[in-house]
């Protein structure tokens, strides 16, 4: 599957990471207000405030995969610390005119709108296949070898002396293998950090308690990072001249842009809210710096060998991800809990990309990724479902989310299909003007990863992976 294409919907995905109270309840608050975590579903959640209100979580956990690759399992995991919510509200105090407004209030919360910390790592013997055999099809894919076509790949293969020309000094003769036909064992870790921040201004009203609107405008900001690591050995000692090699990729992206919202809640009566939420279409940069090393030891003289790829300026482009739309609903008990549902729906075939410049070969580019867009993706509906108890000044919570692949429905993705799903449980307790609020959730979701791919008959492998991130989520916070 197209690498970009991809990029883009890890920066388009929405995974709501605010306060303890909003994750415990699956994010589903867009009938819900009174949070400062909520005000990333709906800005008009803000307006449910009574008094100013400043908070901050902090969240620790574990991020990792299982991994089935040539009949081998493997499970690996890391450790994962962030800070993914801070907010302040400002509440005005009830107005004393007629015109129905009570209240008007302001807020700036900080919350993490996706999360991109990962790890994971195959490890299988391949008797068939080598990823030097990768290098040496693009090596021999035209009538001469040219290193500048390839430089993050076969270039480095060929400077390392895996690949090597049948005519020594040729680069229009056929370019052989070290490893012609695998018996090595492959293994590939593969490590992602980062998140996508949304700094959100919010300005809300209350009508009468009966109706709730507001609006947003968030600066978004984004960083992924991804580096991996490709190893083969022959731990046999079976392979003439070669001992092993490991081939490194790094790739780093930042992202930024805005972002609008705007919602309401409607509460026809004491028990019901509804809630809506929209967020239009937003516009992204992307800076991407991509790198790549080889280095390979081997039996004779010279023993080992390294090299990199040149250093380029930064790849720019701006992508637009798609609009979100939210509904929901609520069923509030004073003094006894609630009840709270929601629902988004995103059409990820909707994303766009284009460059900065006008070059013929970038502006190629572009149609291609938006090509594979159009190929690979579909619309994601996102279900979401929480409860409240309240014992006093005690609350306990549970909540649960499921979101639906976003690729088309006829595409073979080996059982990757990215559908996520989360549960959570977690407590608060309240006491003037203290807030104290903690969740514990579970997050999964499967891929699946081919290290490489080769042109038929050559077999193929590949790897199912299902990730998961466990999360502890403390939220304090302060009325005043």
């Amino acid at each position: 599957m197209a690498q970009y294409a991809i990029d883009m919907l890890q920066f388009s995905q929405f995974q709501p990471v605010g306060s303890a109270r909003s994750s415990a309840l699956g994010g589903s608050l867009v009938a819900l207000g009174a949070d400062w975590g909520g005000a990333l579903v709906n800005p008009a959640g803000i307006a449910g405030f009574h008094s100013s209100v400043l908070g901050l979580s902090a969240s620790m956990g574990s991020v990792g995969a299982r991994s089935d690759y040539l009949n081998s399992r493997v499970r690996s995991s890391r450790g994962d610390v962030r800070l993914p919510s801070l907010g302040i509200v400002i509440a005005e105090k009830p107005q004393e005119s007629g015109s129905g407004w009570l209240r008007v209030h302001y807020g700036f919360t900080l919350n993490q709108s996706a999360v991109f910390s990962g790890r994971w790592q195959l490890d299988g013997y391949n008797t068939k296949t080598s990823l030097v055999n990768y290098f040496q099809e693009e090596a021999n894919s035209g009538t001469a070898f040219i290193a500048a076509q390839f430089p993050f790949t076969a270039a480095l293969a060929s400077r390392t002396g895996l690949i090597n020309p049948q005519r020594p000094g040729d680069s229009t003769s056929y370019y052989l293998s070290i490893v012609p036909s695998g018996g090595v064992r492959q293994e590939e870790v593969a490590r992602s950090s980062g998140q996508m921040s949304d700094y959100q201004f919010t300005l809300a009203g209350n009508w009468k308690n009966v109706l709730q609107l507001g609006a947003s405008l968030s600066i978004l900001s984004a960083r992924l990072d991804r580096v991996t690591s490709f190893t083969e050995t022959d731990e046999a000692d079976s392979i003439f001249d070669f001992k092993s090699f490991r081939y490194t990729q790094n790739i780093y992206s930042v992202a930024d842009g805005f972002e609008w919202k705007f919602g309401a809640i409607f509460r026809p009566s004491e028990i019901l809210r509804l809630g809506f939420s929209y967020a239009p279409p937003a516009r992204l940069t992307v800076e991407e710096d991509f790198q790549t090393d080889l280095e390979a030891t081997f039996d004779s003289v010279p023993t080992y060998a390294f090299a990199a790829s040149p250093v380029y300026a930064p790849f720019e482009y701006k992508f637009r991800r798609p609009a979100r739309t939210s509904v929901g609903l609520a069923l509030v008990f004073r003094n006894k809990g609630l009840i709270t549902a929601g629902f988004d729906y995103m059409s990820f075939q909707r994303m766009r990309v284009r460059t900065v410049d006008l070059d013929a070969g970038t502006a190629e580019w572009a149609r291609n990724v938006n090509n594979d867009v159009t190929n690979l993706f579909s619309s994601t509906s996102t279900f979401r479902l929480g409860g409240e108890g309240l014992l006093g000044p005690y609350a306990f919570r549970m909540g649960m989310a499921y979101s639906t692949s976003p690729f088309l429905p006829e595409l073979n993705t080996g059982g990757g299909n990215r559908a996520q799903r989360e549960v959570s449980l977690g407590c608060g307790y309240r006491k003037d003007p203290f807030i104290l609020d903690v969740c514990v959730s579970h997050r999964s979701w499967n891929i699946y990863r081919e290290p490489y791919s080769l042109s038929l008959p050559a077999p193929n492998f590949g790897a199912n992976i299902r990730q998961f991130r466990m999360e502890l989520l403390l939220s304090l916070g302060m009325r005043f």
